[in-house]
């Protein structure tokens, strides 16, 4: 239950104390209306983020929690039957959480969290490139809600971008695509039996 706390009595010589506390029923009827519209979103939000919501300005819910964000990324590719981005996504969701906690602000991710999260998975043996995997699906989480809510270039929602100054690092892997002539070799060699020919040819 929303409900603002009406403190103004004209009992202690406010004149001003209807002015008040119509602008208190205003408040409280804008603030329950946005909260409605949120419909059962509502139930899912923490104080923080709801009470961020209807103080501000905007229309819309913006989430700028990256957890929370990315939790709604992951149930709109579930509905789309995305797989081939919902497993990665989650696991890269699960590192983050394990690291920041299960909240952080996009605000938070400066360049230097991004270094300490680096560092940690290192320190407990991830390699390179899968760190370089996490990296990635937090920069696409930060992109996506960028074009999402920073529709208004004078009041921009996501005005922290640390990839500008980050990079990622990857680790080059060896080559292990067999040489065209090894190919030619192969597809040319006189195999004894037909089973293996038939092996060769698939």
């Amino acid at each position: 239950h929303f409900s603002a706390t009406r403190v103004v009595s004209g009992r202690n010589g406010d004149k001003n104390a209807i002015t008040k506390n119509t602008i208190l029923n205003n408040l409280e009827n804008l603030y329950l209306d946005k909260i409605y519209k949120l419909g059962d979103k509502a139930n899912s939000l923490d104080i923080k983020t709801l009470r961020k919501y209807v103080e501000s300005n905007a229309k819309d819910l913006c989430l700028t929690d990256f957890c929370r964000y990315t939790d709604k990324r992951l149930s709109e590719l579930k509905k789309i039957n995305k797989t081939g981005t919902i497993t990665p996504l989650t696991t890269c969701l699960q590192r983050v959480r394990e690291f920041f906690g299960e909240s952080v602000d996009f605000a938070d991710i400066s360049v230097k969290r991004l270094n300490d999260f680096v560092s940690y998975y290192q320190n407990k043996g991830y390699k390179k490139n899968s760190i370089a995997s996490y990296l990635t699906y937090i920069r696409t989480m930060f992109n996506d809600a960028i074009d999402e809510y920073n529709t208004d270039i004078a009041h921009p929602v996501i005005t922290n971008y640390p990839f500008r100054r980050f990079k990622i690092e990857r680790e080059i892997t060896a080559n292990r695509n067999l040489a065209v002539k090894n190919i030619i070799r192969i597809r040319d060699a006189e195999l004894p039996t037909y089973k293996m020919q038939c092996a060769r040819d698939i």
